[in-house]
């Protein structure tokens, strides 16, 4: 989720709405009959969960040799180990499965899971994939072969996934989780709509991201009346929550309604006093209306609360920049860089170094973010800045307006765009994008703010 990322304890922030994996490592499974290994496992799962990770190994490779060919073994060592967090000593169990039986679907759900917990999500997704060519009916490792695509935003992918998943799940919660997933994926497509239909149907939502989706899909979708319902229904429902407050207070100030945002923002101050989240939101509607003096300190406040907020921390370098303080700016930006800041912010970070000249090292971070997302508009709006500022306009146009077309609703590109056109000499085409600069600078910010929120987990 633009947004405190580690704020509001929705995959910290920008990774706002993450879906959560449901799916549980079993350390042992159900058998009509025990099997004859059932009392040696037992017992080094007690050794492995009193902490005693030697003995209990050595009694695994006892078992795995004595038994080297009994899947069912195999792979619950490899859940055990998962369980007690020795992911790393569990892969090996699992494939030494896989490789007995390729298409064993317990081994396959918990090395796919086994592969989120290690992080490698390239390779949990085939892993998933097979266990679903295996049995079709495999709603477990669909659901998170869901939670793959999302987290490496192939979104399309996912929203196809989840879908199918909240048809042929037959756990409600599950069914639940992967509404959210679809909407979330959706979110992040821009079908804003669609989302919003996904999640609709559940009047009495069982938790509150389902509440903060539906409220965030219905006001990108242009619904803001809708939307604030929704989202004061949440606050309602759930009046501890700092996150109910932030949504809402961005839904007023997405309709012009700033005061009302910043009394949200206050009675959530007044539940949570040290909530990181509501002093950034109080930062980002500040900023939003041009009092960057105040966007700074409660930055600050916000960052007081909680340091590792990359997202708090490239608000303050905007807010530096907007006051010409560049130098604080280059600062604030290192930071949030430093705290895993996401490609918004380090675009506005190379952004700076161009107005501090520094050209070649804002050269390297844009081809750096180019590489690793090459059809992200504001990597190409960064670009064309670029190429402005070194005074080549004919190559900037074709970037800008890239960038323009995948975003409509990034003001800054219009803008920069329409400069771009007006010293080619093409005056009516200028006038046209600065009318979309026109359009969409007011709104743009909070807009790209409540889409952030609506991020996966990274």
């Amino acid at each position: 989720m633009g947004s405190c990322r580690a704020c509001n304890g929705i995959g910290s922030h920008t990774r706002s709405i993450a879906v959560l994996l449901v799916v549980t490592l079993a350390t042992v499974r159900a058998w009509a009959q025990p099997p004859i290994w059932m009392d040696s496992f037992q017992t080094a799962v007690r050794e492995l969960r009193a902490g005693h990770f030697d003995d209990a190994s050595a009694r695994f490779n006892e078992l795995g040799k004595s038994h080297k060919a009994d899947t069912q073994l195999l792979t619950s060592i490899g859940a055990a180990l998962d369980a007690t967090s020795h992911h790393r000593e569990a892969t090996a169990w699992y494939q030494r499965s896989l490789a007995i039986n390729p298409h064993y679907g317990p081994a396959l759900n918990d090395l796919g899971q086994n592969y989120l917990a290690l992080g490698n999500l390239a390779a949990a997704a085939p892993v998933f994939e097979t266990a679903i060519h295996a049995d079709p009916s495999n709603w477990r490792a669909a659901y998170n072969l869901g939670v793959v695509e999302l987290r490496m935003r192939r979104y399309s992918d996912a929203a196809g996934v989840f879908g199918r998943v909240a048809k042929v799940a037959t756990d409600p919660a599950v069914i639940e989780q992967a509404r959210i997933g679809e909407a979330t994926a959706l979110l992040n497509e821009r079908q804003f709509r669609r989302a919003a239909t996904v999640l609709s149907p559940n009047e009495h939502a069982p938790n509150l991201s389902h509440l903060l989706l539906l409220g965030t899909a219905e006001a990108l979708a242009g619904d803001l009346p809708t939307a604030i319902q929704v989202l004061q229904r949440a606050i309602e429902r759930f009046p501890n929550d700092d996150r109910a407050y932030y949504r809402l207070a961005l839904v007023f100030s997405l309709g012009r309604r700033d005061q009302e945002a910043q009394d949200v923002l206050a009675a959530g101050l007044k539940t949570a006093p040290h909530s990181a989240l509501l002093f950034y939101g109080q930062a980002v509607i500040a900023e939003s209306t041009g009092l960057y003096d105040d966007a700074v300190r409660l930055a600050k406040e916000s960052i007081q609360q909680k340091a590792e907020q990359p997202d708090a921390w490239g608000l303050l370098g905007s807010a530096y920049v907007r006051l010409g303080k560049l130098d604080e700016a280059a600062g604030a930006f290192e930071r949030a860089v430093q705290y895993g800041a996401d490609t918004h912010v380090r675009v506005n970070y190379a952004e700076c170094l161009l107005r501090m000249d520094r050209t070649d090292r804002a050269a390297e971070q844009l081809s750096e973010l180019q590489r690793h997302d090459p059809k992200n508009a504001e990597v190409l709006r960064g670009l064309g800045k670029l190429y402005r500022a070194k005074g080549d306009f004919a190559e900037a146009e074709p970037v800008l307006e890239r960038a323009v077309a995948l975003d409509p609703n990034d003001s800054e590109a219009h803008f920069v765009l329409a400069e771009t056109l007006r010293h080619l000499g093409r005056v009516q085409s200028a006038k046209r994008e600065y009318a979309e600069f026109q359009r969409t600078k007011n709104a743009s910010r909070m807009v790209r703010q409540l889409e952030l929120a609506s991020r996966p987990s990274d």
